[in-house]
């Protein structure tokens, strides 16, 4: 919003506006989002519209918002998977014997 109206910072922004102004430029950014907000949008729609296209009848409800970044929400955890864990504590136990057997070059 700063840059907008052309101040550097929001405290210089609490300066120059009023109550009511400060209330309208929320609403328009809530009608007209822009910057980060708007791209996420963007991408959303790009994304669901892609699915779409690619998954046809099957992703027919897929809509912008399943593809929207959520910063508020916690995200529940995803279920283990004992093959998985089994298979990455493997990977990793080959990784270190590698490493022993081929030391990574040193830094210059």
């Amino acid at each position: 919003m700063c840059g907008d109206v052309g101040v550097v910072h929001p405290v210089h922004l609490l300066r120059e506006l009023s109550s009511p102004q400060l209330a309208e430029w929320i609403a328009y950014y809530r009608t007209e989002p822009r910057g980060e907000d708007r791209d996420d949008w963007r991408i959303a729609k790009l994304a669901a519209e892609l699915v779409r296209v690619l998954c046809g009848r099957s992703a027919a409800a897929v809509t912008a918002k399943d593809f929207l970044l959520r910063f508020d929400e916690p995200r529940a955890a995803a279920p283990v998977d004992a093959d998985a864990a089994a298979r990455a504590e493997r990977a990793h136990e080959l990784l270190v014997k590698m490493q022993q057997i081929y030391p990574p070059a040193p830094n210059p």
